[in-house]
């Protein structure tokens, strides 16, 4: 299980639905290909650094839930899909994952990571399931992932009907027309 905090000026000014993470990978040990199970965790925080505890996470800020391949080239992206869009509106954000497998494999992946200032990141590992409502503590780190996150515009307002009948109209003091629908 991991744990790391992003802070706002990492987005950029970047504000919308979140529809991916991606995590680039900086070692993929014997070149090979590897299936892992996560569940993946978005929510926005408070906080400034993890310091002592977890961000405590619920089953409603679970964006992703399945199969991830992550690839066997060092400097290629892993990219994980969300189920549910997280809605970004600003501020810092916790990205938690949890690797169902358990321990690692002989086929062990690193990913990018850059430095900050704090203890932004926390990670567990052990051979069982983690209880995530009683998870407490981890090992601290002042480094987190290099990551990209998608996030897409959202419409703000639907538009019903998409087409507007907008009459007759006088075009000068010699006919009429009827105008052409207009798209909205």
């Amino acid at each position: 299980f991991s744990q790391q905090l992003y802070v706002e000026e990492e987005f950029d000014d970047n504000f919308g639905a979140i529809h991916s993470v991606s995590f680039k990978v900086a070692y993929a040990n014997k070149g090979q290909a590897v299936e892992r199970t996560y569940e993946v965790y978005m929510k926005h925080t408070d906080r400034n650094d993890l310091t002592g505890a977890y961000e405590p996470i619920t089953e409603a800020d679970k964006v992703f839930e399945g199969t991830v391949e992550i690839p066997g080239t060092a400097d290629s992206w892993l990219k994980i899909p969300f189920d549910k869009a997280f809605d970004y509106s600003g501020g810092n954000v916790v990205l938690s994952v949890y690797d169902k497998n358990g321990k690692k494999t002989d086929f062990y992946h690193r990913f990018y990571q850059f430095q900050v200032d704090g203890k932004r990141a926390m990670y567990s590992e052990g051979t069982e399931p983690y209880d995530l409502n009683t998870l407490y503590s981890g090992k601290f780190l002042t480094c987190v992932n290099q990551v990209k996150f998608e996030i897409g515009s959202k419409p703000i307002v639907k538009v019903e009907p998409e087409t507007v009948d907008l009459g007759e109209a006088m075009l000068g003091s010699f006919w009429t027309q009827k105008k052409p629908s207009q798209k909205v």
